[in-house]
C-alpha cells in the first residue's frame, strides 16, 4: 500500500514539476515508476539553502541533506566523479509517503514556483 501511494505521488510530482520551465530546477529522469522506490521525491535546485529556508517559513519540511560528496574523503587520482559536488550542493528531496496527498503536493509545487519566480 505504501509503495503504491509513493509511486502515485512520484508520478504526480513529476507531472507537475515537469511543467515548470526554469534553469534553476532540474528533475532526475525517472524511467520506470515501478522501479523507482523513492522514500522522498528528489529534485536538483540552485540556491538550495535559501530554498529550504523559504519552504520552512511556509511550513514545508524537506530532506535537505540527502547526498554527501565523499570524493573529498577518498580523493583518488584514478577516479574522479564530476557530479559529486553538484549533487551535494543541489539535491534535496520533497516529502513523499502515504500521508502526503495531492493537495499537499500542489501546495509544495506552488511554493516551488513562487520561489523560482522570485529568484
Amino acid at each position: 500500500n505504501d509503495f503504491i501511494s509513493r509511486k502515485n505521488n512520484n508520478i504526480y510530482y513529476y507531472k507537475l514539476l515537469s511543467k515548470i520551465k526554469n534553469k534553476n530546477l532540474r528533475l532526475i529522469k525517472i524511467e520506470d515508476f515501478n522501479y523507482q522506490n523513492f522514500i522522498d521525491f528528489p529534485i536538483m535546485i540552485k540556491k538550495k539553502e535559501r530554498f529550504n529556508k523559504f519552504l520552512l517559513n511556509h511550513g514545508i519540511e524537506v530532506r535537505y541533506i540527502y547526498y554527501r560528496d565523499c570524493e573529498r574523503i577518498f580523493n583518488s587520482k584514478n577516479f574522479k566523479c564530476k557530479n559529486s559536488n553538484l549533487f551535494e550542493k543541489e539535491l534535496l528531496c520533497l516529502p513523499n509517503n502515504k500521508r502526503v496527498n495531492y493537495n499537499y503536493i500542489n501546495k509544495i509545487v506552488r511554493y516551488i514556483s513562487i520561489f523560482l519566480n522570485k529568484n
